[in-house]
């Protein structure tokens, strides 16, 4: 069987951002995110715990990254999108 290429399965799928460099694509709903794939697979966010910006290092020149902490599968997530980069990633993960 011919593996898929997460790219192709959602080119025509609406809104989403990606950083294919470390593997976070994003679907949104809104401005929120919906579900995200990671580590080979797309996890449905069930709920969004939190919100908030983080103005970061900017004295270094890095710009406002804004944080959700979101539910997927019992699974809590704390994913990011700095909005200078327009990229997603994965920040952490709670056992």
């Amino acid at each position: 069987m011919e593996e898929s290429n997460p790219q192709q399965q959602i080119s025509n799928l609406g809104p989403r951002t990606s950083n294919l460099e470390n593997g976070i694509m994003v679907r949104l709903r809104g401005k929120v995110p919906r579900e995200f794939f990671w580590k080979g697979r797309w996890r449905w966010v069930s709920a969004i715990e939190d919100e908030w910006v983080d103005t970061g290092e900017w004295w270094k020149g890095e710009g406002e990254k804004i944080f959700y902490r979101v539910v997927s599968n019992s699974q809590v997530y704390e994913l990011y999108h700095d909005a200078n980069e327009n990229v997603w990633a994965v920040y952490q993960v709670y056992d």
